[in-house]
């Protein structure tokens, strides 16, 4: 029987994540949640970074897709060819940027027509908590309710040509949506107009304060340590600039805190699935030199923990729990699951024995049970025909939070304001 995921259509954010979920799946294992601590990612990720998800790429498409629908509306699509119409125009928008000067982060650049998740819905959520979008509703929702809301706006004439684009009823999106250029599904590029660059930097500043996101939006001007292209992205805990609040502060030193403690546990789950690839004659010949690697990372990792254990040893589990679960519960065996890893890791601190860990026999058990609790029957700890299947790393990085995405779309803003006024 083929599995298959369900949900409601009554709630944005739980749907963008288990479409991530299922984006993730499909993807790469470098990204995948192994040991299931992403819902822990996604509370700090929404508290700095809000608007934002993993499969995000350029910040002109949060203009593109209101731009697309509003089109539409002003031509009185009908909620039966609403979906049909908004993915011809979104394909046309794929060719366009595509060959536009600045081309890096096209949706759908390779697949075009055969593109499962167009933009509109990898936007959707973020549209709402940005408030450029004002319908409440997912987007199949806000598809079937266009035959009510032309109805409801019968005394609005309809404009014609697109230089009327402005006076299209904005019911369903924020009024002061930058007007689109005039071919703009004809040519056109990521690259963010000043007039657009002030509209997306208005609107973070107005509908999410009190955020990292906030803060960097505000400031990107001023900040002179702000990272460019030319170099590797730093942590954002790495970048301390004046003014961001003790709030924020505290979120972003539990986020450190968890991502730096829980790329131990990544890294002896890569370490143990290697040795065990390599006790099953997986490899040809190179199993040692694979085993090498991920001892290597784990040396790395054990040097940046004992560069670190001072903070790491006092890390506040209290307050960091009293964060997580304001958003919302958090399953028992997680909890237990992370709060057992932090333990241990914290034991192995205060004797500087770090190395210690990754023999440890307990230790091991944790995180092989932890993943065979989640997997079941496809634990790659179990049935050798999964461990074949496994691509030789999952999840090896730190955590960042969405803070990547987050700063391609600051940058682009931040381009966006050098631009002149057309």
């Amino acid at each position: 029987m083929e599995s298959s995921f369900t949900w409601l259509d009554n709630s944005d954010r739980d749907r963008q994540r288990a479409e991530e979920a299922l984006h993730l799946f499909n993807s790469s294992e470098q990204v995948r949640d192994e040991l299931g601590l992403g819902v822990v990612r996604d509370v700090f990720a929404d508290l700095l970074f809000p608007g934002t998800s993993t499969i995000q790429t350029r910040a002109r498409y949060f203009l593109f897709v209101p731009w697309v629908y509003k089109r539409l509306e002003r031509k009185k699509t009908r909620s039966d060819d609403i979906e049909r119409c908004a993915r011809r125009d979104e394909v046309k928008l794929i060719r366009v940027l595509s060959k536009g000067e600045d081309a890096d982060g096209v949706i759908g650049k390779r697949a075009q027509e055969s593109l499962k998740r167009l933009p509109s819905n990898v936007y959707w959520n973020g549209l709402k908590l940005l408030g450029i979008r004002n319908f409440p509703g997912p987007q199949r929702q806000y598809h079937r309710s266009l035959d009510r809301f032309y109805a409801g706006n019968k005394e609005n004439p309809e404009p014609d040509g697109d230089d009327n684009f402005s006076q299209a009823p904005t019911r369903n999106w924020h009024g002061g949506l930058p007007a689109p250029p005039r071919d703009f599904l004809k040519e056109g590029d990521l690259s963010l107009r000043r007039i657009e660059a002030e509209y997306l930097r208005e609107r973070i500043l107005k509908k999410v304060p009190g955020t990292l996101f906030e803060f960097y939006a505000k400031n990107i001007e001023g900040l002179d340590a702000w990272p460019d292209e030319s170099e590797t992205l730093p942590a954002f805990w790495d970048l301390d600039f004046d003014g961001i609040g003790q709030e924020i502060r505290t979120q972003m030193h539990h986020a450190r805190c968890f991502s730096e403690v829980f790329n131990g546990a990544s890294l002896l789950y890569n370490l143990m699935l290697t040795e065990r690839c390599n006790e099953k004659n997986l490899y040809e010949g190179d199993g040692e030199e694979k085993i090498g690697y991920w001892s290597e990372m784990r040396d790395d990792w054990i040097q940046m923990m004992e560069e670190r254990s001072d903070e790491l040893k006092d890390w506040d589990e209290s307050e960091f729990w009293e964060i997580v679960e304001a958003a919302g519960p958090i399953h028992k065996r997680t909890k237990t699951f992370i709060s057992s890893w932090v333990k241990w890791v914290k034991k192995y601190l205060v004797t500087s024995s770090l190395g210690g860990l990754f023999k440890s026999e307990e230790v091991r058990a944790l995180v092989r049970d932890r993943e065979s609790s989640l997997k079941k029957g496809r634990s790659r700890f179990g049935d050798t025909k999964y461990l074949e299947l496994w691509s030789g790393a999952s999840q090896a990085g730190q955590m960042d939070f969405r803070w990547g995405i987050s700063w391609r779309l600051l940058e682009d803003i931040r381009l966006g304001l050098q631009q002149q006024e057309v």
